[in-house]
């Protein structure tokens, strides 16, 4: 993983571009620079002493600065360990994150469940009070109870419960039920109670429905087992038919009538066949040639399988220099089908018009 970081660093700060490549991204730098600093970068031309500043930054922080050894076993060392680092730790971190996603659809299903339950189990329980209606009710509740303190503040207290929990009246309109005190409770919620009995209660809504449970299947009934099998003795004289007719288990299967129309199958694409670089080609081995103000030699021309054509293999002569990397050393890394910063490919009609 530090490979891969390290690597990924030096990508980002340009250690892969060409001469090039690096001359153009110092100049975005440099005119960024000024619009930082409030300076004007429309309609003034960038000296060559702050392009060529930022080129030197950008190789002192260069990959290949790096010793050739430390470099071969850092591509190699990510090699080996992508698909651990990479792919199944980002597999492993996908199927974490379904794992938990699905554990709290799970929580929020089982928190609904319990919630419709205690919904129901309210409403079965307080929908068997006699709610008062006026303050008369009231008095005459407070008479039956006599002295039972504790009685009278659990019965005004239902009355509170049984509007929220049947008439789904909303208890910031309803005095506070409360903890306090059977004696304090009585005297206090018999004056709220006055307000509340006075006035008529609303509509009542339709009781609340339990969270729908899936019913078991009851077993099977005795038609229901003689369809069944009848059935799988369909399918089994069917079985012998065919087999009757191909005993090796294969058939050719009847054409299309004079009448029909057949729809004709596409043809699959054929693959390019694999053919040797022609003497022309193979002569441009050595060749150095310019492009975009930078020395480029071709240092090999080959079949591609994957591109199904001849490529011509160059690569750039002052990164390669600056890099240490001698023809050998990229021509085992072109054919261990590794990737080097200098190495570049293109068709061989390309190279020749370029």
């Amino acid at each position: 993983m530090d490979s891969c970081i390290s690597v990924a660093h030096a990508s980002a700060l340009g250690a892969f571009q060409t001469e090039g490549g690096r001359r153009q991204a110092a100049r975005k730098v440099a005119r960024k620079a000024r619009r930082a600093t409030g300076a004007s970068s429309s309609g003034v031309e960038l000296s060559q002493a702050e392009v060529d500043a930022k080129v030197e930054e950008f190789r002192i922080t260069s990959y290949f600065k790096i010793p050739k050894e430390e470099r071969w076993g850092i591509i190699r060392d990510l090699q080996r360990r992508f698909a651990t680092d990479i792919v199944e730790a980002s597999r492993n971190a996908r199927n974490a994150e379904a794992t938990a996603g699905l554990a709290r659809l799970q929580h929020k299903k089982d928190e609904h469940i319990r919630l419709c339950a205690v919904r129901c189990e309210n409403y079965q329980r307080f929908s068997r009070i006699v709610l008062c209606r006026s303050t008369t009710d009231l008095e005459n509740l407070r008479a039956s109870l006599g002295d039972d303190t504790t009685a009278l503040a659990v019965a005004l207290r239902d009355q509170i419960r049984a509007r929220v929990h049947v008439y789904k009246m909303k208890p910031v309109d309803l005095p506070n039920i409360g903890s306090d005190k059977p004696e304090e409770a009585v005297a206090r919620l018999l004056i709220e109670l006055r307000e509340v009995v006075g006035a008529p209660l609303p509509s009542k809504p339709p009781p609340p429905v339990p969270y729908p449970a899936r019913a078991l299947h009851p077993a099977p009934t005795l038609a229901a087992v003689a369809f069944e099998m009848k059935h799988l003795e369909a399918i089994s004289a069917a079985l012998n038919e065919i087999v009757a007719i191909a005993p090796e288990g294969s058939f050719q299967a009847p054409r299309c009538r004079a009448g029909a129309v057949a729809v004709p199958r596409p043809r699959p694409k054929s693959a390019k066949r694999k053919r040797e670089p022609t003497a022309a080609e193979a002569a441009l081995v050595g060749v150095e040639f310019e492009e975009d103000f930078i020395d480029w030699k071709v240092l090999a021309v080959e079949w591609s399988g994957e591109m199904e054509a001849v490529l011509v293999r160059y690569y750039d002569v002052d990164m390669a220099k600056e890099a240490g990397v001698n023809e050998d050393e990229m021509n085992e890394a072109r054919t261990g089908g590794l990737s080097l910063g200098p190495l570049e490919s293109s068709g061989v009609a390309e190279v020749k018009s370029g």
